[in-house]
């Protein structure tokens, strides 16, 4: 778990004393920025994204290349539903996922997958 800095100006009265001594800007703080920037960008390799269309009760199946379950699908609706998408749910598996809605509408949406 990331441990964050509280980082503190440096601080000098008209004489030059020091009021409150600064967080130093070295490479022992900096790298642990770099670090972290690193840990978090692998996270967004691991992001998939693309449109596809309501298939109602029958599904609509859409593959992927991450090679297990341990993923979350968001789904968004890109145009009015009429109030007829009724209940949207997923079925995962390794290399796919199925979207399925209980209503009628056959319009498009986003998805996003996140590990």
């Amino acid at each position: 778990m990331y441990t964050k800095t509280q980082w503190k100006d440096h601080i000098v009265d008209a004489s030059g004393n020091v009021i409150q001594q600064g967080t130093p800007v070295n490479a022992n703080n900096m790298n642990k920025i770099e670090d972290e920037l690193a840990y978090l960008d692998s996270f967004v390799s691991s992001i998939v994204r693309g449109e596809s269309t309501f298939n109602s009760t029958n599904g609509r199946t859409i593959s992927h290349s991450l090679g297990h379950t341990n993923y979350i699908v968001i789904i968004v609706p890109l145009q009015d539903t009429g109030g007829d998408l009724g209940d949207v749910y997923i079925s995962k598996a390794a290399n796919t996922f199925t979207v399925y809605n209980t209503g009628g509408f056959t319009g498009s949406f986003r998805y996003q997958l996140m590990t």
